[in-house]
């Protein structure tokens, strides 16, 4: 619980990802409270367990509030966007008598503007557009065959790698010694045992960002799932007719992806002739105050 705070308004501002939920009290004003809870993705835990999670963040709090908006990764399958917002403002409404619930990639865009494309690089990824009218996805689709250049992408390319200089497959290099495995059992019990967990495998995406400089092989594994999420871009701006591109998300927190995606982003789009205009995105609290239109 946290300590009584003397408020006109309370808002609860969810961002429910592959990783963990966070949530952000608002007083109308400012953040006056940040909490973070376990992984509300719908793709990630499914729509019970992300109910739950965004549930136990709003717990954290306790009372109830003016309104609550909530940015839901995985929802990006109209259907399950329809059923998680049934769900959730059924069970939510005790809580709240105005409950938003969006897809996260059109919260981000709309932290920056109501038009133009948005590039989540997360657990999870997606390039996501919208004209005002229609929504454009590319990438994404789910980690067993989408998602390129997310966490959980460069963690099972950077695991793979690891099994392959076990193997005597590949030389051994950063990307072994820094894995933290004694050995190849070792390796392979942990992969029986955290294939399907998402969360767990994008994890080591920062090992494989660490050994970048110095190692070849950990150079071409990011610049490969980089080359995949321009011809996601690339496509998407294309069918949209936008030209902005607003790229957020955890991955982020290296700055060695960070400035690897900007120039690598920069310099295909110029190749291609293309006028993309790339930039940071503000903070996903913007977004989703939009939503219920404060």
């Amino acid at each position: 619980m946290i300590e009584e705070v003397s408020l006109i308004f309370m808002y609860l501002l969810i961002d429910a990802g592959g990783t963990s939920t966070k949530a952000f009290l608002h007083d109308g004003r400012k953040v006056v409270s940040q909490y973070r809870g376990p992984p509300g993705s719908v793709a990630t835990v499914g729509l019970d367990r992300s109910t739950r999670s965004i549930e136990e963040v709003i717990r954290h709090y306790g009372g109830t509030f003016d309104a609550i908006a909530i940015a839901l990764a995985g929802t990006d399958v109209q259907e399950n966007l329809r059923k998680a917002r049934a769900t959730l403002r059924s069970r939510l409404r005790k809580y709240a008598s105005k409950v938003t619930i969006e897809h996260d990639a059109h919260v981000v865009l709309l932290s920056n503007a109501y038009t133009g494309c948005s590039a989540i690089l997360g657990t999870g990824s997606i390039v996501y557009c919208f004209d005002g009218k229609r929504r454009v996805i590319k990438g994404d689709r789910g980690w067993l065959v989408g998602d390129p250049c997310s966490g959980f992408y460069f963690g099972r390319e950077y695991l793979r790698a690891v099994l392959y200089q076990f193997q005597g497959m590949m030389r051994k290099s950063c990307i072994l010694f820094n894995s933290g495995f004694k050995n190849e059992d070792e390796l392979v019990k942990f992969l029986y045992e955290n294939s399907c967990n998402q969360d767990i495998i994008a994890s080591f995406s920062g090992k494989l960002f660490s050994c970048v400089d110095k190692d070849d092989q950990a150079k071409y594994i990011l610049y490969k799932g980089l080359n995949e999420e321009w011809e996601a871009i690339k496509s998407a701006l294309r069918s949209s007719g936008q030209s902005s591109l607003y790229y957020f998300g955890g991955l982020l927190s290296s700055s060695t992806f960070e400035s690897s995606f900007v120039e690598f982003i920069t310099n295909k789009a110029k190749k291609c002739r293309m006028d993309v205009k790339l930039k940071k995105s503000n903070e996903i609290i913007d977004g989703l105050l939009k939503l219920l239109q404060l």
